[in-house]
């Protein structure tokens, strides 16, 4: 009995599904964790510095959300894909100054605006779950505004940089409808899942 249970699921995984060489579009939707944006932050590195300038002393994240992802790809191949991301990622920052008196806070608000062509590479596209690697590349554009504790006066500052995510491995599990994980690095995150509908 478990021999027979152990067989069907062995074929159900990897029977390929004929119907799903007919489905040339894909549209996904994710969220992500441990993106670029957040982690250069943290350690003081990235676009803030460079389009914004505003580290001087220490900054702390108070909040942050994203990165918020929605995704075209077309396949031109059963193995290969190309398409476009685009994601948003916002966070809430404080800026320390003790190098001036009285001690200064300056509040930011940042919004990432991030658009990148992406290519996928599918190793197994005929069965229910599917892996997967990508490269995704592009700009971030990015609006913060802040307000200081000395001045009062908020103010609006903006910037672009080159954006780019790699997808060390994805594994989708569905045909026309599935959910799916991927890990990587880049302005996607370092994990981002969720799920995309095939037609």
């Amino acid at each position: 009995m478990k021999k027979t249970l152990l067989l069907l699921i062995i074929l159900f995984i990897f029977t390929p599904d004929i119907q799903s060489q007919k489905l040339k579009n894909e549209m996904a939707f994710s969220y992500g964790f441990g993106s670029i944006q957040e982690i250069g932050t943290d350690l003081g590195i990235g676009l803030l510095i460079y389009a914004f300038d505003i580290f001087t002393d220490s900054s702390d994240i108070s909040g942050a959300s994203g990165p918020i992802i929605l995704k075209y790809n077309k396949f031109v191949s059963s193995n290969i894909s190309f398409g476009l991301t685009a994601s948003y990622t916002g966070m809430s920052i404080t800026n320390y100054s003790s190098s001036t008196e009285p001690r200064t806070e300056t509040h930011y608000s940042v919004k990432f605006y991030t658009l990148m062509g992406n290519a996928n590479f599918i190793y197994s596209p005929k069965n229910i779950i599917q892996l997967y690697s990508g490269i995704s590349l592009g700009m971030t554009f990015a609006n913060a505004k802040a307000t200081s504790t000395v001045t009062k006066e908020p103010y609006n500052n903006s910037g672009s940089t080159l954006a780019v995510q790699v997808n060390a491995l994805g594994i989708r599990v569905g045909n026309k409808i599935g959910g799916f994980l991927e890990l990587g690095l880049g302005y996607n995150g370092i994990v981002n899942g969720g799920f995309s509908v095939k037609f």
